[in-house]
């Protein structure tokens, strides 16, 4: 697991910053979800794959459940997962319409498994809809604009939505990108939450970032220190190592990125004619180089996986690292065999 990766996962482990995106992105400021009521839970869904005859376990970033309290004053629970995305996901819509699917059966099989001696106990269970809603939100934290599809639909054939769309469900994701916040979600925000996606949507953009330090200077000159080390992270932006405390100066930071910016865009052309002569023999290096650090990234993730589970087995982690990172089942055993 990069670091990246690990900074994200721990910074919204933080229930304010959790339930503050939920609020803002899925329930457009109305403030359903109270940070102080909510409980993490087990990360894994578990869906039985009949024609292989095994069940598969499939890892999510964070999910937690919480009290939500209706406009008629009446309490219900919700189940909240979020999903911190680096990389875009082409296949996002099934994945996500996968974990919910896998949530909701979680649940009608653990009831049918309590109910098991009283099937009519079951039948009225049924009947009085009592199951927990499960809400999936995805963050895009990469630097590429987001081309993938949002929806089930945005993955059929264009001509087989235009003729049966009507007839087929459509799963849409609930997909937050910091370039397309508006200006009203940003007035919701309030945490220090809102440093970090204003960061990552003006990057690139020296005009914006100018403006955005105008008008929030002062936050920005007093933002906690696990927003600063995971922007430098997913901005690239180099931190005086000499800060130290709970708060730290952003300003200096983000100036000298923006100048080095400029500085490379000058120089990248001579790089690029100097650098051809050179590939060809580097190429070997690089992959030895790329098979280290791929095993770098297995062990970082396990060893966070058994810190953050630690009465999950080896298969768990295994699932969580092939499904997080790409890297197959066999490839992640023979690393472990390794250690």
């Amino acid at each position: 697991m990069g670091k990246a990766d690990i900074l994200a996962l721990k910074y919204f482990r933080d229930t304010k910053r959790f339930a503050e995106l939920f609020n803002t992105f899925l329930f457009d400021g109305k403030g359903k979800v109270d940070y102080r009521n909510l409980r993490e839970l087990d990360p894994f869904e578990t869906l039985y794959q009949p024609e292989k005859q095994r069940i598969r376990k499939m890892a999510r970033d964070l999910k937690r459940i919480g009290e939500m309290v209706s406009c008629n004053g009446e309490e219900h629970y919700l189940l909240l997962s979020l999903e911190n995305q680096r990389q875009i996901d082409y296949s996002m819509p099934v994945r996500v319409m996968a974990y919910d699917s896998a949530s909701y059966l979680s649940q009608v099989e653990e009831i049918r498994s309590r109910l098991k001696k009283e099937p009519a106990d079951f039948v009225n269970f049924l009947n009085q809809k009592q199951l927990l809603p499960s809400m999936t939100l995805v963050l895009y934290l990469g630097e590429k604009r987001w081309d993938g599809p949002r929806s089930l639909h945005d993955m059929l054939y264009a001509e087989t939505v235009q003729e049966l769309g009507e007839y087929i469900e459509n799963y849409r994701i609930h997909l937050v990108i910091p370039e397309e916040i508006t200006e009203r979600q940003e007035s919701l925000l309030e945490t220090d939450l809102k440093e970090l996606l204003l960061l990552l949507k003006y990057q690139g953009d020296k005009e914006g970032m100018n403006r955005l330090f105008q008008e929030h200077k002062s936050r920005f000159e007093n933002m906690s220190m696990d927003t600063v080390l995971l922007a430098s992270e997913l901005v690239n932006i180099k931190l005086n190592r000499s800060e130290k405390g709970e708060t730290a100066n952003m300003c200096k930071a983000i100036e000298q990125m923006m100048a080095e910016a400029e500085q490379r865009g000058e120089q990248k052309g001579e790089r690029r004619g100097e650098r051809r002569g050179e590939r060809r023999g580097e190429r070997r290096g690089e992959q030895k180089g790329i098979a280290k650090e791929r095993e770098r990234t297995v062990k970082n993730a396990y060893e966070l996986f058994c810190s953050l589970h630690p009465d999950s087995d080896r298969a768990d982690a295994v699932a969580f690292i092939e499904k997080r990172f790409g890297v197959p089942g066999d490839k992640v055993q023979k690393i472990f065999a390794g250690r």
